[in-house]
């Protein structure tokens, strides 16, 4: 099985194995580690990005390095070409629906998307960063 096949698909994010420990596997998912049935698991499509799974773990740790001393700790790695045929990576920073807009926050923002893209440019990895801010959803139900 190529390494490919250990980055999964969860409703459009990446999930990548971190350990697999027999009945349960554990796995990186919106910037959190999570505890997953191996049979769960088993049942998610294979992440279609073309990066390899030591590719996504490095870019996941280079972001949360980059993101968690400003206070930011809710994320999602997405992988794959832009609109000119390179590699890319995006980086969706999930922000509470409190999240306030006033000049000192806005500026938290472009201080953590400043020092994510610093971080990426920086690795070995060939990928034009792009950084986004979007609300986290909640489930309704």
């Amino acid at each position: 099985m190529s390494d490919k096949a250990w980055v999964r698909n969860l409703y459009g994010a990446p999930v990548i194995l971190n350990e697999d420990s027999g009945a349960e596997v554990v796995v990186s998912v919106a910037g959190r580690d999570a505890v997953m049935k191996k049979s769960d698991w088993a049942a998610l499509p294979i992440w279609p990005s073309g990066v390899s799974v030591e590719e996504a773990r490095e870019i996941h740790k280079i972001v949360r390095e980059a993101a968690e001393p400003l206070g930011f700790r809710r994320f999602e790695v997405h992988y794959g070409d832009d609109s000119t045929g390179d590699p890319g990576v995006w980086v969706s920073f999930l922000l509470g629906p409190d999240y306030p807009t006033d000049s000192g926050s806005i500026n938290r923002l472009d201080e953590l998307a400043s020092a994510v893209k610093t971080a990426l440019f920086e690795s070995p990895f060939n990928r034009l960063p792009y950084i986004r801010f979007r609300q986290e959803q909640t489930a309704h139900g």
